[in-house]
């Protein structure tokens, strides 16, 4: 709205001409009520007289009563029907009262009858802004920006429209503008440090929110810009510093609790987070940003029961809203319901609202699910909603690497993709960008590669060199002091997310927990999951110190360089966020991997990967970035499952009882397209012979199932084999039924290209032939290489067609399959309870350190 000018109009009679010069002088004195008088005065006078009809509209609009406004400065458009002012302030009046399409078209008349009236030009932004339409409100704003860059209103509609269409720099540009022409406007300081942010330039957004805090040193909004800022730069102290003198100082600002609650959720203290997170919602329950950080944290936590139940009361406030459906996505998500995880994201993306977090959401569930395409398309949009997310840009990365493939060339394609968008994200990590990386690294990896039946060294390596870089910026200096001279205790740290049962803990851990000598090895414990269980209790008793208590990456780090260990273990690294990250700062003087996740990590702070003689082929040491332990035989000390065993009901699980049983119970994604013609060979024996079943294990991500048994179902068309004949899918059993169908089945059928060790040995456990592929890798050698060991090498193959020879052997020939059966029970009891790997890893680590033996262990 502008101040009332000189009248325009062709002037009217003198005694009325001078009362309106009077009136518009008493107006712009603020002496509205003299101000109306006169101008009624002149229009009574003159009647329909534009300038005073026109400006007691503005007098009513400058009182709130828009009605009346409207009604005025219609009348006087009677009279000049293209005066810019008078159709820019009618437009302010639709504006206020909420009548924003009306509004627009007023605005768009003001700047077509004068393309350089900036206060129209800038109204015309800002109702396309209230409107939802702040793309289309750039050009306006610009134009009126153009022609008043010191208006402190404009800059801050301009500036938020370019952050809201993701112009960073754009905005960086207005906003440094802004503060060359207002020095002193703090606010005008808090937009720069917002959009220096956006922009990816964190330490001038710093500079921005302390120039702002200089002149209003107690602004919430600023002390979060800082927060923020310090956090990206790396400084999660001074950032927690900047968050909590936010709340300390606004104790009742709900954005203030919010911005709190969303670093502390990042940094993983999320009991934190969630208390200050109910705060920000219950100081503002419709601030959906803190509704939805909320749900997140109780999902982090491992609530998320509590998160749905908060997720469906939001909703029920606001149905079908995106925050609201994307909250209960995520819950759902956690609960790895992903079926309905992905409907629900599908629904929120396509809402208004939705964000940069709702596409990286969606992206997630759709590649738990298998539809890695479609994913990376989401994470794609991720990037163009918020360019300064670094999770959503190694999930684009990383979402090259499928679960599932159709042919051999996907594959390869696949991997040359993922080396291209590798390279790309190691540009967009620069120095600057490093502190906001470190969210990134872990929040999705390169875990697929492993199955692909290829070297990995060298596009892991390079990943690895930026995992390291981004993460040496959050690496803590350790204790420092002198080291005791002569023999001693090696302190060993074990830091693993699965302390628990599991694969990994069965397969590897345990046995170095339970039977390091500890007259030699001082064993620290750094349990970095929550989940527990008997297992767990067990561990807290065998190591000399149990760590559990930190909550946060900074925490965790720390704890380990005060342990001041001699080396450090990762059982696995590339399945869990947190062992990454931690894995790629140098916490320790060697620190080594070993095969939980059975390839090299590529990274340049281990040292050392702990494999097995027995798994590895002669040219192994050069498939790994850091230096190969091959332990003897197996390298590990396991111990058998021993269930109590639960005969199976065979025609409840859809099988026959009179027919051989091929189990395959790999997971879906183990199923590689090279496998597929060795499995056709086999069902088509078995089709030929009238009797057998190869039988999957359905996953619980029911849709990788489903592409894979599409996949084979064309392959085996292809070989001319019936599928439904000869191929049964079953529920994923619990461990007693598994060994209970063992027990019945004809043979196990190990999966070409990445082996299972853990059922193999189950298997073997039951007496139960297993047919196992012998690959390059040490990952394909995980149940040959047991075979191997206890001299069974009539079951390992080397090539499709004996693979396929061995199986259908087994099937035709009973007495070699009931010879088999006697072999390995008379020689299985070799696999388990082995210590001599353990003597073995603790010389290396002694070698490998340099630390003196302290002499004979004793037991």
């Amino acid at each position: 709205m502008l101040p009332p000018q000189r009248p325009t109009q062709k002037a009217p009679p003198s005694a009325a001409a001078a009362q309106l010069n009077q009136a518009v002088a008493l107006h712009q004195a603020g002496r509205l009520d003299e101000a109306e008088a006169l101008y009624r005065q002149v229009v009574q006078q003159v009647p329909g007289q534009f300038d005073a009809t026109h400006l007691l509209g503005v007098i009513a609009l400058q009182r709130g009563d828009l009605a009346a406004a409207e009604s005025l400065i219609v009348q006087a458009l009677v009279a000049k029907p293209r005066d810019a002012g008078a159709l820019n302030n009618l437009g302010t009046a639709l504006m206020r009262a909420q009548r924003l399409d009306e509004a627009r078209e007023q605005f768009e008349r003001a700047v077509k009858a004068q393309p350089t009236f900036a206060d129209a030009q800038s109204n015309l932004g800002n109702v396309l802004r209230q409107m939802g339409r702040a793309a289309d409100s750039v050009v306006p704003l610009k134009r009126a920006f153009a022609a008043n860059a010191k208006s402190a209103e404009i800059a801050a509609l301009l500036g938020a429209s370019l952050l809201d269409t993701g112009d960073g720099r754009g905005a960086v540009a207005v906003f440094e503008t802004a503060v060359k022409a207002r020095p002193r406007d703090a606010h005008a300081w808090l937009n720069l440090a917002v959009a220096s942010l956006m922009a990816g330039n964190a330490k001038r957004a710093l500079e921005a929110a302390d120039a702002s805090l200089a002149i209003a040193p107690d602004d919430v909004k600023a002390l979060g810009a800082r927060g923020r800022a310090l956090a990206a730069l790396g400084d999660a102290a001074g950032a927690r510093a900047a968050f909590a003198q936010g709340v300390r100082g606004a104790p009742e600002d709900a954005v203030a609790q919010h911005n709190y609650g969303v670093f502390l959720r990042e940094q993983g203290d999320h009991d934190a987070a969630i208390e200050h997170l109910r705060n920000a919602v219950r100081l503002d329950p419709a601030l959906m940003a803190a509704h939805e950080a909320l749900v997140g944290a109780l999902a982090d936590s491992g609530r998320a029961d509590e998160a749905m139940r908060h997720g469906q009361s939001f909703a029920g406030a606001h149905p079908d809203s995106a925050a609201a459906l994307a909250m209960q996505a995520s819950a759902h998500f956690v609960q790895d319901r992903i079926e309905e995880a992905v409907e629900l994201y599908r629904r929120a993306v396509a809402a208004k609202g939705a964000d940069a977090a709702m596409f990286l959401g969606y992206g997630n569930a759709l590649f738990a699910a298998g539809n890695a395409t479609e994913a990376t398309q989401q994470y794609a949009r991720a990037v163009e909603l918020d360019p300064q997310d670094s999770r959503a840009r190694f999930a684009l990365a990383m979402s090259h690497l499928r679960p599932i493939y159709d042919d051999a060339a996907q594959m390869e394609a696949s991997r040359r993709a993922f080396a291209r968008a590798l390279s790309e994200l190691d540009g967009w990590l620069t120095p600057a960008r490093a502190g906001a990386g470190v969210l990134g690294v872990g929040s999705a990896q390169p875990f697929y590669l492993a199955y692909h039946p290829v070297d990995g060294r060298a596009m892991l390596a390079s990943y690895g060199k930026t995992a390291a870089r981004v993460m040496a910026g959050a690496t803590p200096r350790a204790a420092a002091g002198a080291e005791p001279a002569g023999a001693r205790k090696l302190r060993v740290g074990i830091a693993a997310a699965q302390v628990r049962e599991h694969s990994v803990w069965s397969a590897i851990t345990q046995g170095w927990v339970r039977h390091f000598d500890r007259e030699r090895i001082e064993l620290t414990v750094f349990k970095l999951e929550r989940a527990s269980d008997d297992e767990t209790a067990r561990a807290r008793r065998d190591a000399h110190a149990f760590v559990d208590a930190p909550t946060t990456l900074a925490g965790w780090a720390q704890a380990i360089a005060d342990a001041r260990l001699d080396v450090l273990i990762y059982p696995e690294i590339g399945m869990h966020p947190l062992t990454t990250r931690l894995a790629a700062m140098r916490l320790a003087p060697v620190q080594a991997a070993s095969w939980g996740h059975a390839q090299t990590t590529g990274l340049p702070t281990i040292d050392l990967f702990i494999s097995a003689q027995a798994l590895e082929p002669a040219a192994g040491a050069a498939h790994y970035s850091e230096r190969l332990v091959a332990l003897p035989r197996l390298g590990v000390c396991i111990q058998p499952v021993q269930p109590a065993v639960i005969a199976p009901d065979l025609a409840a699980l859809g099988l026959p009882a009179n027919e051989p049983l091929l189990l395959c119970p790999g997971t879906p994604f183990k199923y590689t397209p090279q496998g597929d013609a060795a499995l056709a060979a086999i069902a088509a024996r078995l089709q030929a012979r009238g009797a057998g079943r190869l039988v999957f294990f359905r996953s619980h991500r029911a849709a990788m199932s489903a592409q894979i048994e599409q996949r084979m179902r064309r392959s085996f068309a292809q070989a001319g084999v019936d599928y439904d004949r000869t191929v049964a899918w079953v529920p994923t059993l619990n461990r007693g039924r598994f060994f209970g169908l063992m027990q019945r089945a004809t043979a196990m059928l190990d999966t070409i290209g990445f082996s299972g060790f853990n059922t193999a040995l189950q298997a073997l456990e039951c007496d139960l032939p297993v047919v196992a592929f012998e690959g390059e890798f040490m990952r394909g050698r995980l149940a040959s290489g047991p075979l191997r060991y206890l001299g069974l090498d009539e079951l390992v193959a080397t090539t499709a067609d004996e693979f396929a020879g061995i199986a259908l052997r087994l099937v035709e020939d009973a007495a070699w399959h009931a010879h088999l059966e006697r072999e390995i029970a008379q020689r299985r009891h070799a696999l388990f309870f082995d210590q001599a790997p353990v003597r073995a890893l603790e010389d290396a680590l002694f070698e490998a350190t340099g630390v003196a033996k302290p002499g004979p262990h004793a037991r």
